[in-house]
């Protein structure tokens, strides 16, 4: 289906010319000019022949140009029916507009979407050109977007700065044209596309994440469907699955049978007697587990490809957690009594206790980022840990070496044992000890090499605690500012990533708990911004919005979009 309204009749496509092809191959523009005169050529046979390496794209993008206007200007054949030369496809079912997104040529994609070329066609793999364009060159779409962007009444007289301004806008260009599909039972996914830009581009696309098309968008699908209090649900059962796991690891392993065993016992086990608390918190635990399992494998069945689940720390997360209680809980039930009725608790559970109290709380910080004003705060979070990870891995060597060489003059060093290199890491903060480590009761049995050993803790003083700190430092104040100037990029990020997640469970558990698919289609529009259907013709992809149900940072943006294109109205 074409993003730009333009209609065709179905008259087969005229082959294409030997004469033409030589002229893309060539890259003579005027020959391409001379040949068009005389017949319409396939725009996917030129597209292959003249995107190849002698052709620069914008030789190719003025060719396409060159094609077009003979499709609308041709005297001899109706201009309409020569619009069936786009949809003309190759021999691996590639269009025109498949291989300009392919070979990232913005310019010749965007004439072609203007043309009405088919953004829906799939080629032998069943890849769609807009999938390609999301992935390839997203900001092809910008002025779909702009376009997308009109007046209701588009009279001369009407008033952009009115308050109570009514405006149309289109979203088929943000969540695609879904036509007939080949699985009947499939259900719509309104973000799919967008989250294309995110999570599959390798360019920077911020341009469309911040467009006001796509942010009115992302705007009403988080607060005019049931979609964001399903969210918030699941943020708060999430939350409440995270600290009832932490009560019941802390009241079992630490109130009732902490680890306390002195250190010349030969059983390391311990023996206590515990109430019926940790009893009820774990029956309670594996009802909530249990919900929360099954969620996570409907999340990865929806998932278009296995590793985009992992992709997700907060699915990691959740995943390491579930394994960790499940190997509690199977303990539990092989756990023996004491003649006294006490209960044994192993030395190795103690640190999955520790371990997965640990990830139970770290889980929360991922649920409170779901919220898109507080997801820049977790943004800044990862992308420090991020930096600090690769300074370590970069400088790691540098750490081992003063370990290692700390260690060969002083030996009989306790701080410099294994793993030492630990030691060097909390020096270059600043705790360097330097008097107990010299001049302690005990230190010139320490240090044998006392005058080769200050001069090396002096050059660790240099480097590492001096220089490195200050430019690890130095690098995340750098991260944390660009995060701050970029905080609605962030946000929208979040909130996208939160209602794709969301969208892609939901049509296997709407599929699972209804009768049939009308039932489950029927649920799932309460979830829609767009009223979509099976038959295009059919879809609702506009929506009329007054400017007051507009969030106020995005009603200068829109109406100045409205007044471009009530201008370009007026010129044409």
């Amino acid at each position: 289906s074409s993003i730009v309204n333009v209609e065709s009749d179905n008259q087969s496509p005229p082959s294409a010319i030997p004469e033409l092809h030589k002229a893309a191959k060539s890259g003579d523009i005027e020959g391409l000019r001379n040949s068009l005169s005389f017949d319409v050529a396939s725009a996917s046979d030129l597209l292959e022949v003249h995107n190849g390496p002698k052709t620069s794209k914008r030789k190719s993008s003025e060719m396409i140009r060159a094609i077009l206007r003979c499709y609308f200007l041709s005297e001899e054949e109706d201009a309409l029916s020569n619009l069936l030369n786009l949809q003309h496809s190759d021999n691996n079912l590639k269009t025109a507009l498949h291989i300009a997104a392919e070979h990232y040529n913005r310019e010749a994609v965007i004439g072609l979407l203007f043309a009405g070329a088919d953004v829906n066609l799939r080629d032998s793999k069943g890849v769609e050109p807009i999938t390609l364009i999301y992935k390839n060159v997203p900001k092809a779409f910008l002025t779909i977007f702009d376009q997308h962007i009109r007046c209701k009444d588009e009279s001369e007289d009407v008033d952009v700065s009115d308050e109570d301004l009514e405006i149309v806008v289109n979203f088929s260009a943000v969540v695609g044209l879904h036509g007939p599909v080949d699985d009947e039972s499939r259900l719509i996914n309104e973000t799919e596309l967008i989250t294309t830009v995110i999570t599959e581009s390798s360019l920077d696309a911020s341009d469309v994440l911040l467009h006001p098309l796509v942010r009115l968008f992302l705007h009403s699908k988080w607060n005019d469907t049931h979609l964001k209090h399903i969210i918030w649900f699941s943020i708060f059962f999430h939350i409440v699955w995270s600290i009832l796991t932490t009560i019941y690891f802390v009241d079992l392993y630490l109130l009732n049978c902490p680890y306390i065993v002195p250190a010349d016992a030969k059983d390391p086990t311990i023996t206590c007697e515990y109430g019926m608390g940790p009893k009820i918190w774990g029956w309670i635990l594996i009802v909530i587990s249990s919900i929360i399992a099954v969620k996570e494998v409907y999340e990865f069945i929806a998932c278009p490809r296995f590793w985009f689940y992992f992709k997700q720390l907060e699915n990691i997360g959740q995943c390491v957690l579930l394994i960790l209680m499940l190997i509690t809980f199977l303990t539990s039930f092989f756990r023996t009594t004491t003649e006294e009725g006490h209960t044994r608790i192993y030395e190795w559970e103690y640190p999955i206790a520790a371990w997965a109290t640990l990830v139970a709380l770290t889980l929360i910080l991922g649920q409170i980022g779901k919220d898109p004003r507080l997801g820049i705060y977790i943004e800044m979070l990862q992308s420090v840990c991020k930096r600090s990870a690769y300074f370590t891995l970069v400088y790691g060597p540098l750490f081992v070496a003063f370990w290692a060489s700390f260690k060969i003059l002083m030996p009989q060093q306790a701080g410099f044992g294994w793993p030492g290199f630990i030691k060097v890491v909390v020096m270059m903060t600043g705790e360097t000890n330097y008097d107990d480590l010299f001049y302690g009761d005990e230190a010139a049995s320490f240090v044998p090499f006392p005058v080769l050993s200050q001069l090396l803790f002096l050059i660790l003083i240099m480097f590492v605690t001096i220089v490195m700190a200050n430019l690890l430092i130095a690098i995340l104040i750098s991260d944390i500012q660009s995060l701050e100037h970029s905080s609605q990029l962030c946000s929208l990020k979040t909130q996208l990533q939160q209602i794709n997640l969301m969208e892609a469970f939901l049509p296997s558990f709407l599929s699972s708990i209804s009768l049939n698919t009308n039932t489950a289609k029927l649920r799932q529009r309460r979830f829609l911004v767009t009223q979509q259907s099976d038959d295009v013709d059919k879809a609702g992809f506009s929506k009329t919005i007054s400017m007051l149900q507009i969030p106020r940072e995005l009603q200068e943006a829109i109406r100045e979009k409205v007044r471009q294109n009530m201008e370009t109205a007026s010129q044409s």
